[in-house]
This record gives C-alpha cells, sequence and structure tokens, in this order.
C-alpha cells in the first residue's frame, strides 16, 4: 500500500521519483480508467520533472511530496470516494505539476522586479498561472500527448480542474479560500 510507503524523498534518484509518481497514478487505476499510455505518461513526468529548478522548497521532491500526500489522504479519509474518476485523475495530476519552473521567488518579487511572467499574466497570480501554462505548453509536445485519450468532456474538465487547483495555491488568495 502507498500509504505505508515513507520514502526519505531527498534519497531517491530521478528515476525512483518519477516511478514513485507513476505508481501513485497506477494504484488510482489512472491508467486504466482512462487508458492512457503509461509509458508517454512517464516520459511527461520525467519532462516535468527536469523543468523544475533547483531552489531549496519548490522543487521536484516537493511536488512528489505533495502527490504523496494527496493520494494517502484520498485513500485514508475515503475522500476520493466523492469525487468522480476525472476529479481524482486532475487533483493528482495538478499535485504533480503545481510549481513545474518554479524560479525559486515568488509573486511579489515578479511583480516589483516588473519580469516578463509579471508582465505575460499582468501581475495575477504570476507564478500560478506560469505553471499552469508550462504543465499544458508541454502536454502539447507530440512526445508528451499522452491526455488524447481522454473524451473530448473529460479533457476539458481536467484541465479546467488542474488549473483551478494551481490557482488555488496562490498564497495570497489563502485566506479568503479558508
Amino acid at each position: 500500500r502507498l500509504s505505508e510507503l515513507s520514502p526519505d524523498i531527498f534519497k531517491l534518484s530521478l528515476e525512483e521519483l518519477t516511478g514513485l509518481v507513476v505508481a501513485v497514478f497506477e494504484h488510482h487505476k489512472c491508467f486504466d480508467t482512462f487508458s492512457v499510455d503509461k509509458h508517454r505518461f512517464r516520459a511527461y513526468v520525467l519532462q516535468v520533472a527536469r523543468l523544475y529548478q533547483s531552489n531549496p522548497y519548490h522543487n521536484f521532491q516537493h511536488a512528489v511530496t505533495v502527490l504523496h500526500f494527496l493520494s494517502n489522504f484520498l485513500d485514508e479519509f475515503s475522500v476520493g470516494s466523492g469525487c468522480s474518476d476525472i476529479q481524482i485523475f486532475s487533483l493528482l495530476f495538478a499535485a504533480v505539476v503545481h510549481d513545474v519552473g518554479h524560479p525559486g521567488v515568488n509573486n511579489a518579487f515578479e511583480v516589483e522586479s516588473c519580469s516578463e511572467r509579471a508582465l505575460q499574466w499582468n501581475d495575477q497570480s504570476v507564478l500560478e498561472n506560469y505553471h499552469a501554462y508550462l504543465a499544458f505548453s508541454i502536454l502539447e509536445k507530440e512526445d508528451f500527448q499522452w491526455h488524447h485519450a481522454l473524451s473530448a468532456p473529460d479533457r476539458r474538465t481536467f484541465r479546467r480542474i488542474v488549473i483551478a487547483v494551481i490557482l488555488d495555491t496562490d498564497m495570497a488568495k489563502h485566506g479568503s479560500k479558508l
């Protein structure tokens, strides 16, 4: 059981971390339910992992930790029983990509420095918009297009949920969300 797995995340190699991500999605039957090509999905996750920058917190180990926690939360508290398959798949996916490409600074820094990202996202949830953009732009590259296995309605639902979840990680909105 994944809930019994307590890896020392910082001792795992990139391949092992990627394998753990794939195992979580297997555990939740995402590949079988949606006929997603596991090899393309793994390649996608590996590409995402490579785009996580080496900073002290917002790194790929953090993403895998969030994914692992979410998976256990869904299992242990039966939260998943109240969710559809596409909702679970979307939540798990969002956990993996929610900080992809994070530069190690915050939104205030991006805005105050008039960074390219701040300009692109009009000072609104700058990093969160960037993470969502990056996650979906990678998905459009030919080698990583596993999402076409989803039906058109599931793809729209998937995208809507993933974007909403990532944008909701903006700490400036944290108080109002609680």
